[in-house]
């Protein structure tokens, strides 16, 4: 079977008949038939002149705003030329030949049009087919764009500003895609705004500031954020699109949503805490930013630490860029800030400690007076600066002198624990009638040193009373010439005469049981100064003397059946019951420190010179001849 034509031959006929018939058919309309109503009922020439609907579509909202306000000036696209005439239209047959020429052009432009939309449905069946028009106008546009004077190169969309400097046009978000063959419009693609601080603490001054580092406005209809804490399972609401409705943030600029109401876009009472995660999305529902803190689950590559009270976490300003760092990681891109709400982050700067000047001081706290020769020095030393770190007490030193003397110092003491102040103490041991003076210096940890204080005239005085010192148990005979040819002699080893009324003598045996010699009712007599007083056993039933001594008894045992012996002790009381003295010998069951040996028989044990260590086998020897003296002697 013989084909004559072949598909794609019979499609170029085709479509080459179809130009053939267009192109006629407009020619005889315009220079042969001056009707003018052929061509207001031409549906085919209305056709070719409506708007492409889809363009608006792939202009800026702003530039699309201004085609329809002026098309809202024009007549629309289906008024025919007839009806047009009188609104202004020219009708073809009164046209100029320069008019009828320039309509010529147009119908020819529309008809290329037509033969490269031909050509290419060609091209697309059959690929090898070659156009040499499209080649030719490709070429010719690379031509154009190669000039100095084109007008594609020279000329760019800009923001309509007449008389002042033009400015580049910056269009809002745009379409990802034109209308698709089978539905509507691709989503929006929206420009990133940045989480950029947040504080969480105090909970009244809570904020989480947003900021939009595009250079042109957007709208945050649609916007919200979401938050999600350190246990929970998905994020929650935290501002919601309604909060954010008609709200917009200008370019280069910031946006405030906060608890506390002052310079605030929006007061919310806000839920925020240590650990949380924060995301913000646009109306398509894509994470523009997200920020976790402290042990958060969610966040960008490292969370950032958390804010501490007072402070916040801010994004960091790069100030060689002018911008803010955006690196995906927000242990990088956040660092603890002073809170700066809506006004450029800044770092916190831990402020410099201020500097301790100040010495420690010194207090006394003593009466000028003491009535005992042993006393207790209190006193108080205090640093006054302690707002500083570090502070507190490092060491002193105590110093003393008696009267007109040199000053005596103590050794350098540590404050332990560096207190901030300290009450101390120091023991001292003075004698009669003395003056003393005291002082103390001290220094704190940051090395600043008192000077000696109290200052010299106001020193504290110190004046030591006489105080009575004990009446001592000086020599004790058990056994002499008989058995109970025995005595107790004492010595007063103060400067004044001591009153003996309602003193009291006694003994312990070896097995501990105790009695009276003297007793308290019984107990007269004065012993002197320094002087000595006698005691000793009663006369027999028949009067003679036990006591075979030449010196005369001060005093007699209470009783004729008392007398002492061998391993006993001898303790002497005064009116108050308190022990003034005791002497233990032998095996005694009570002594100071350790027994003195037995008195031998005829002879007696006596103080060595007055002395007095508590210690009755070192304060005690043996004399072969006693000497027994009373208080006249």
């Amino acid at each position: 079977m013989i084909r004559l034509f072949t598909k794609k031959q019979f499609f170029a006929f085709w479509a080459s008949s179809i130009i053939t018939f267009v192109s006629g058919f407009f020619v005889w309309n315009i220079f042969i038939n001056s009707d003018s109503a052929l061509l207001n009922q031409s549906k085919i020439f209305t056709a070719s002149i409506l708007p492409v609907p889809e363009v608006k579509n792939i202009i800026p909202a702003t530039e699309s705003e201004q085609i329809e306000a002026a098309n809202q000036d024009s007549p629309p696209a289906s008024v025919n030329l007839a009806d047009s005439a009188g609104a202004g239209m020219q009708n073809p047959v009164a046209m100029t030949e320069q008019e009828k020429q320039d309509l010529l052009d147009d119908i020819s432009e529309k008809i290329d049009i037509i033969k490269q939309q031909v050509l290419l449905l060609q091209q697309q069946q059959n690929p090898d087919i070659k156009n040499p028009d499209l080649n030719d106008d490709k070429k010719l546009e690379d031509d154009e764009n190669k000039k100095p004077d084109n007008n594609l190169n020279n000329f760019e969309l800009q923001t309509s500003a007449p008389k002042v400097e033009n400015i580049t046009y910056v269009p809002p978000p745009v379409f990802s895609g034109g209308s698709g063959g089978g539905g509507g419009s691709a989503p929006v693609v929206y420009h990133k705004i940045l989480i950029s601080e947040a504080q969480i603490s105090p909970i009244g001054q809570r904020f989480v500031e947003l900021y939009n580092p595009n250079n042109s406005e957007i709208d945050l209809t649609g916007w919200y954020l979401q938050r999600k804490t350190e246990t929970g399972s998905e994020y929650a609401s935290f501002v919601t699109k309604n909060d954010l409705l008609g709200k917009k943030i200008n370019a280069n600029d910031y946006f405030l949503i906060s608890k506390l109401g002052v310079s605030a876009d929006i007061t919310l009472d806000l839920t925020l805490t240590e650990n949380n995660s924060l995301v913000l999305k646009n109306p398509n529902g894509e994470v523009s930013d997200k920020l976790g803190f402290g042990s958060a689950q969610d966040f960008e590559l490292s969370p950032a630490i958390n804010p501490e009270d007072n402070k916040s976490i801010g994004r960091k300003f790069d100030e060689n860029t002018q911008n803010y760092f955006d690196t995906d990681n927000n242990f990088t891109d956040f660092e603890l800030d002073a809170p700066t709400p809506k006004t450029q982050n800044t770092a916190y700067v831990e402020p410099p400690a201020p500097v301790d000047t100040t010495p420690p001081e010194v207090s006394f706290n003593l009466n000028p007076t003491q009535n005992n020769l042993n006393f207790t020095i209190n006193f108080t030393i205090a640093d006054p600066i302690d707002t500083v770190t570090p502070s507190g007490l490092a060491s002193y030193v105590f110093q003393w002198k008696e009267d007109v003397s040199d000053w005596q110092q103590d050794l350098p003491a540590e404050a332990s624990g560096s207190p901030s102040s300290a009450d101390l103490t120091r023991d001292f041991t003075g004698e009669d009638g003395k003056t003393y003076y005291f002082q103390v210096k001290a220094t704190d940890v940051v090395g600043n040193v008192s000077n000696w204080l109290p200052e010299t005239s106001a020193t504290t005085k110190i004046i030591v009373p006489v105080v009575a010192k004990s009446i001592l148990i000086n020599e004790i005979q058990t056994e002499g010439q008989t058995a109970r040819d025995e005595f107790i002699e004492f010595y007063n080893p103060n400067n004044f005469d001591v009153d003996l009324a309602a003193f009291s003598l006694k003994k312990k045996t070896s097995s501990g049981n105790e009695s009276n010699l003297v007793s308290s009712a019984n107990f007269s007599g004065t012993i002197l100064a320094l002087g000595y007083f006698l005691i000793v056993s009663q006369n027999n039933e028949d009067g003679t003397p036990n006591y075979t001594g030449s010196a005369t008894p001060d005093l007699y045992y209470s009783g004729k059946s008392y007398s002492i012996a061998s391993n006993n002790a001898v303790l002497f009381y005064d009116k108050n019951d308190n022990l003034q003295d005791k002497v233990g010998f032998g095996d005694a069951s009570d002594f100071e420190t350790a027994p003195v040996v037995n008195p031998p028989e005829v002879k007696s044990i006596a103080r060595t010179s007055g002395i007095d260590t508590n210690d009755n086998s070192q304060d005690f020897i043996i004399l072969d001849t006693p000497t027994p003296t009373n208080s006249s002697q």
